[in-house]
């Protein structure tokens, strides 16, 4: 993010510096706010793993576990289609993470993707640490699927 940003500011102060970047100046608008959206997920990544570590000795039950690998998978593929729109400059792309989210939304609030709550305490604390982390990641990827659907418009 750092790096970004300050590619960004020498960007805008060196024009030419702009063009070896092959970005247009209207661009760089969208490139800083995909930068931080990117920081945060890595942010939220580092909690689930320090969540994962409290965890560590705990039995977890398979019914559990499966909800978390099937909301982690959904949370990465809305990521991965929305980084891959605003990379490729395909709309087709940030409307596919958008349905993906929309499609979880769906499942979470129907309660088909649901898990049940762990009988222990300490571990029930992590597995909504871990919820509440993978929700916000999914939000940062919709983020950054509406700016590449703004970049490319």
């Amino acid at each position: 993010y750092f790096l970004i940003r300050r590619e960004i500011t020498t960007a805008l102060e060196n024009p030419s510096f702009l063009k070896d970047l092959n970005l247009k100046s209207n661009e760089v608008l969208y490139v800083y706010p995909v930068a931080k959206s990117l920081e945060k997920i890595a942010d939220h990544c580092e909690s689930i793993a320090k969540s994962c570590i409290q965890l560590e000795g705990k039995t977890i039950s398979s019914e559990i576990t499966d909800f978390f690998i099937q909301y982690s998978n959904e949370a990465m593929e809305i990521h991965t289609q929305a980084i891959q729109a605003f990379l490729s400059k395909k709309l087709d792309l940030a409307f596919k993470a958008i349905n993906i989210f929309e499609k979880l939304d769906e499942k979470l609030k129907s309660k088909e993707l649901s898990r049940k709550r762990a009988d222990d305490f300490d571990v029930e604390i992590q597995m909504q640490l871990v919820e509440r982390n993978l929700d916000r990641i999914c939000g940062y990827g919709i983020d950054i699927a509406e700016m590449a659907i703004d970049r490319i418009q």
